[in-house]
């Protein structure tokens, strides 16, 4: 994306690798600005078998996917992205999981995370 800015333009550039924004200036080139793209945390991710029907069958498809997707600190729009659903929708899920005490949150900088519990993990193990 190009945002004209008093002639010189500011392309502004979805990545990946950071984790904020950072702004590049050169006396020889226009200014630009690197930001997190959406969906980030899905990049790396392999296609996803569909979670085992005994823990489908205790969960729900939906939550059981999202309880095998948080291996790995998972922000509430990364899980909507693999789920395809709304913000919300994934909040939602989340939130009864977080209730079942089988993950938690946590916090890292202005983000919310969530991950499995030790209850989440054994969950998810004894369906493997």
């Amino acid at each position: 994306m190009w945002v004209d800015v008093d002639g010189r333009g500011l392309p502004l550039i979805p990545s990946v690798f950071v984790h904020g924004a950072i702004t590049q200036t050169s006396a020889t080139r226009a200014p630009s600005l690197v930001y997190p793209a959406r969906g980030r945390g899905a990049v790396w991710n392999v296609a996803r078998t569909a979670p085992n029907r005994t823990l489908s069958n205790l969960l729900g498809t939906q939550r059981a996917t999202i309880l095998a997707l948080l291996d790995a600190p998972t922000t509430t729009g990364e899980v909507a992205a693999v789920l395809g659903v709304s913000p919300s929708a994934a909040s939602q899920h989340l939130r009864v999981l977080r209730e079942a005490a089988v993950v938690r949150r946590i916090r890292q900088g202005r983000s919310v995370l969530y991950v499995r519990t030790p209850l989440g993990d054994e969950l998810v193990r004894a369906q493997e």
